[in-house]
Parts: structure tokens; sequence; C-alpha cells
């Protein structure tokens, strides 16, 4: 595979690398078509299909594995998903009462409840969506009431708190490509904060010191995890936003 060919790639791994199950899974938006290619520990070469929708494609934002189906979030709010063992792919569509806006940046992530995956967005409004056919929104504005609300309001103002909130259900890997920047200063001081992370919401959650403006231009989206784990915070460890 020649990456520099990919336009606006998300590539993931549906299990820790030293897994023998592990998958890598790519995917690509170029001209008006969706290019998914995946590999295995046992393949010798990528399997790749081309996915053509009904209308114009936007780049992929986010990707999800879950019970064998990789679910692909799009910058317009769309869902593939790519299921692994037919190799087959369809659209899936929100229920009518859902949508997501295309004008304001999507930050997404997965949790897990028991046995289902879920992928939280936030963007004009945060929804949370159970990952399987058809699409379940489980919460929303309208569901989920005052708890809700206060998730949201820690998730963009207090992101320390937030990870507490969520620490047995969050998949801290899981956050969609170019959530977070990182800035750093001549001490050689490295914040992380959210990467045009900003819309009309900003009013309430003032978040000028919390995410980048959309046109600064000095600040990194070169961000991993490596192997993460969860372990409870100590006083020398704090979320710099």
């Amino acid at each position: 595979m020649n990456v520099a060919e990919l336009c606006r790639p998300v590539f993931d791994i549906s299990a820790p690398p030293t897994s023998p199950e592990c998958m890598v899974f790519v995917i690509s938006c170029c001209h008006r078509d969706y290019t998914i290619s995946l590999c295995t520990r046992r393949d010798s070469a990528w399997t790749t299909k081309v996915c053509k929708p009904s209308k114009y494609p936007t780049p992929a934002t986010n990707t999800v594995f879950a019970n064998g189906i990789w679910y692909c979030l799009d910058e317009s709010g769309e869902f593939i998903a790519f299921d692994t063992v037919s190799c087959s792919w369809r659209f899936l569509a929100l229920p009518t009462h859902i949508q997501l806006s295309n004008r304001v940046k999507h930050v997404s992530y997965a949790i897990n409840r028991g046995n289902q995956v879920f992928l939280c967005i936030h963007g004009f409004r945060r929804f949370e969506i159970a990952l399987r056919d058809p699409l379940e929104v489980t919460k929303s504005r309208f569901i989920g009431g005052r708890d809700l609300e206060k998730l949201e309001n820690l998730f963009r103002t207090d992101v320390e708190s937030a990870m507490l909130e969520l620490q047995n259900v969050l998949e801290v890997d899981s956050f969609n490509t170019g959530a977070w920047c990182g800035l750093c200063d001549s001490d050689g001081v490295m914040t992380f904060r959210w990467h045009h992370f900003r819309s009309h919401l900003d009013y309430y959650y003032r978040l000028n010191e919390r995410s980048c403006h959309g046109n600064n231009k000095n600040c990194s989206t070169i961000i991993m995890w490596v192997e993460p784990t969860w372990f409870h915070p100590f006083p020398n460890m704090r979320w710099k936003i």
C-alpha cells in the first residue's frame, strides 16, 4: 500500500497489536469513492474494497470496531458499516429526528456498557449512538436529562473530571482524528487542548483557553496513545487544557 496516494486516511486496529486477532483497517476518501483496506496478521496482502456512495462523500473522522463490523463516521455525520466476514459495506441512516450538522466540528469517542459499544458524538448537540443495525440513539438532548447536560458541561470545561466520570466505560484511544492538538512553549512544555472544537456553544462554555481557533497554525495534531491503560490520577498528574 502506498500511503502517500491515500486521501485523508484514517487508520485503526481492532485489537492490541500483540493480539493474534489484531486487524489493521484503513478508510480514505478519494474523488467520489471510499476506499477501505484491511489486513490481519495471517494475511500476506491487503484486502481492498471500493464503496460508491449515492452522494458526494466526505472524509471519515472516526472508526470503531464492534462485533465484527467497522463503523465509520464521516464529517457530514453519515455512517458506513463494513462487515469483515463478508467484506461487504452498507450505509446506515440515523433516526429521522437526529441530525449531525456538517458545519460544526465533531468530537467522538467510544464507550462500552456490557456487550454493547456506543459512539458518543459532541457537536451542535451531544448524542450517544448504539452501534448496531439499525443505529439507535440512546441518549440525546431529549433522552438523558440532567445527567447528559452535566457530562456535556464537564466534557467541554473540565476534561479531567469528565474522564473520571467515564473511567469505567471510556475507550481512551478511541477519540476521533484531530480531536486533540498540542502546543509546545519556549520551555518545552506541551499543553493539550481541543483542536478547532468551537461552535455557538462557546458562549456557554467559554472555550477560548480550551480549544484552539480555526485559523490557528501553530499547534500539532500528531498525537497518539500507546497501549493506554486506566489508572487513578495522583497529585503530580493533571490535564493541561
